[in-house]
């Protein structure tokens, strides 16, 4: 079977698709959302490259989610690139050996923190509200995820703070 190229780009009927701010919101045309997912893209993504994705898939069978992709200004969350990533943190032969922290680790922490204050305010000011948040991602957007739920929200994600609670009490 064969697809025009243009239809794996047309939002379902009944989802509405708009471009906010820094943020692309997608959910339910005629009824109110139920649940909120904040999906952060991976390093160099185009959010376009998941709305397809997810409206195609996640949204057809999750008819009252609504799905935020939130663009960060350089396509990147932080500037740590694949190379500095791999020699210094991952060439080390022995788990026992210390190295020295240098500003291009400074750097990486401060871009991070930065990155996840801004989802945390984004939540925070437009998304808190009563109905389940599910804040998730990939690769640098994985991460930013991870720490914004566990450094910056107020508000509680309960599947952060379950796992969080279960890695605590393991022995």
């Amino acid at each position: 079977r064969t697809r025009k190229l243009g239809s794996l780009f047309q939002p379902l009927d009944d989802i509405t698709v708009t471009y906010e701010g820094d943020c692309y919101e997608m959910g339910p045309r005629d009824a109110p959302a139920t649940a909120t997912l904040v999906w952060l893209s991976a390093n160099g993504e185009l959010p376009q490259e998941y709305a397809t994705l997810f409206d195609k898939h996640l949204l057809a069978k999750h008819t009252r989610l609504q799905l935020i992709i939130p663009t960060p200004k350089s396509l990147q969350w932080f500037h740590l690139a694949a190379r500095t990533w791999a020699t210094a943190y991952l060439a080390a032969d022995d788990a026992s050996q210390t190295r020295e922290i240098g500003q291009h680790d400074l750097d990486f922490l401060t871009d991070l923190d930065a990155a996840a204050g801004w989802i945390a305010s984004l939540i925070e000011d437009k998304y808190s509200n009563d109905r389940p948040l599910v804040l998730a991602g990939f690769g640098q957007g994985g991460l930013v995820a991870q720490y914004a739920a566990l450094t910056k929200l107020h508000a509680k994600l309960p599947a952060v703070e379950r796992r969080v609670s279960q890695l605590l009490a393991t022995p």
